[in-house]
């Protein structure tokens, strides 16, 4: 039968982690050679959570033993099977716990390295900046000159750099302007010599405008705290100190041609140089920090993220309220040489508006009177205008103002309108009609004319010529006709060689 030692939670716990395991062959074989394209990173954390305890060996041993002597076929339940694999691996927790640390010890670098450099970055900003001096001198200015009636407070030469943090909650009398907001809004108009007309060329003013973009790093460097990275670092040595030490462990026991030997010594001499390069890095910053703090006179216990909220409190106010004052100025400088904002209704807008659709108004009415129009534009005309009816200023037919607006003059042109449509309509079909029977009495007059000829069969001189001018006359009519009106009556006579119309004989 089946042979269970462990207890149940741990024989089922190993049982669920090896599922998501290579067999227990190439688990050995990956262990032994510290070969990370048989196991990934993922499963080394299971492995290492499978391995076996010394009294877990024992037993496990002591059943083997007995069902061999017991020769009744039982055998070990797959959880037994896999612990007593693993056990044959000489030091195999040690392994497992070397080969972690060397898959995450760069992790572990990497992932403070960043925030030193985000620190160092902001600090040299701070550093390098021209408009904090800028800033720092004209808040020294004008907190002087608030406190001019003080002998005390009104000359001093610095302030505490804790009131850095605290210019945005500093109001006027009214408690609506801000220190902070005023000297946003003071740097922006002298900076674009609108300042009730003066033209301000102090520089130091410019570089207060340039300020935010100067320190851009410092909303990130708030975030990072120095203490947390010494800490990690630590951390991380200790770690390498004890790892070494079980690594040292294995190679006193291992074969010298196990991959440990090849593998392991050279990971710890590169470890070592990197976690003393990213110490020393740690070193720079908070000596860099340290400096920058004596530079502002800061106080001596503060840590860089307070440090660094001072500028937030400063800089992101002064930035958003420098927009604001910018925006109000773009706007006067719009309004004042390109006309208002697109969409703004104005004054000047609505009355050339108006006058626009008392023009089109006109020219509708002007179309209409002189019946220029079909009847589907009558109608629109109709609407156009009925949409105006009260308005005087809009609409010419309104001119009293009164009820109705114009609705019975408007209907009277849309009726006259329609009266001179359906009248040139008729004119027109009358042109027409008189049109074709002209022509179709001129046909037949000249189809006569033709045939007489020919039965007369004139043969002398004179009968050719009169031949010759009738098809002349004949040619020159049919093209009069086709560009324009044919006469409305017309008689020819031909006969003994003589041809005569209803006036005149040729």
């Amino acid at each position: 039968g089946i042979v269970r030692v462990l207890d149940p939670k741990r024989s089922n716990h190993v049982a669920i982690a090896a599922r998501s395991l290579p067999p227990a062959d190439t688990l050995v074989r990956a262990i032994k050679s510290l070969d990370s394209s048989l196991i990934s990173k993922d499963q080394l954390v299971k492995l290492r959570t499978l391995l076996p305890l010394d009294e877990e060996v024992s037993a496990i041993q002591a059943a083997e033993e007995s069902i061999r002597e017991a020769g009744d076929g039982g055998k070990l339940d797959a959880p037994e099977r896999l612990l007593l694999a693993l056990a044959a691996v000489a030091s195999a927790a040690s392994r497992c716990k070397v080969w972690y640390f060397t898959w995450t010890f760069r992790e572990k670098l990497a992932a403070e390295k960043p925030k030193l450099e985000l620190v160092s970055r902001a600090l040299a900003q701070l550093r390098r900046s021209r408009g904090i001096p800028a800033l720092l001198g004209l808040v020294l200015s004008l907190g002087n000159y608030l406190n001019g009636g003080n002998r005390q407070r009104g000359q001093a030469d610095g302030f505490n750099f804790v009131t850095l943090s605290k210019l945005d909650g500093f109001k006027d009398n009214a408690g609506k302007m801000s220190l902070l907001r005023y000297i946003a809004t003071f740097v922006v108009q002298a900076t674009n010599k609108l300042g009730e007309g003066r033209a301000y060329a102090h520089p130091d003013l410019k570089h207060i405008a340039r300020l935010p973009s100067e320190v851009p790093l410092i909303k990130e460097a708030k975030t990072v705290d120095l203490a947390e990275i010494e800490s990690a670092l630590q951390k991380i040595a200790n770690e390498l100190e004890s790892t070494h030490t079980a690594a040292n462990q294995v190679l006193r026991t291992a074969d010298p041609s196990d991959p440990f030997h090849e593998k392991i010594p050279p990971f710890f001499s590169r470890a070592k140089f990197l976690l003393e390069d990213s110490r020393s890095k740690f070193e720079e910053t908070h000596n860099a920090f340290v400096d920058i703090r004596t530079y502002f006179s800061a106080p001596d216990d503060m840590s860089p993220t307070l440090f660094f909220q001072v500028f937030c409190d400063l800089v992101i106010p002064l930035d958003r309220y420098m927009k604001k004052a910018q925006k109000v100025i773009d706007d006067t400088n719009r309004k004042s040489t390109k006309g208002p904002v697109k969409g703004e209704v104005t004054p000047r807008t609505r009355k050339a508006a108006q006058v626009k659709r008392v023009g089109d108004m006109n020219r509708v009415l002007s179309d209409l009177k002189a019946g220029n129009m079909d009847a589907a534009s009558i109608k629109q005309a109709q609407a156009a205008l009925g949409g105006f009816r009260g308005k005087p200023g809009v609409n010419p037919l309104a001119k009293s103002g009164g009820e109705g607006g114009g609705k019975a003059q408007l209907d009277a042109l849309a009726l006259r309108a329609k009266q001179r449509l359906a009248e040139k309509q008729r004119m027109a079909d009358e042109a027409k009609r008189v049109d074709t029977a002209a022509m179709n009495k001129y046909q037949a007059e000249l189809g006569g004319v033709i045939a007489r000829r020919k039965e007369s069969g004139p043969t002398d001189e004179l009968a050719e010529r009169l031949a010759k001018r009738r098809e002349t006359e004949k040619n020159a009519i049919g093209s009069n006709l086709r560009q324009s009106k044919p006469p409305l009556s017309m008689s020819t006579e031909y006969g003994n060689g003589r041809s005569r119309n209803n006036s005149n004989a040729r």
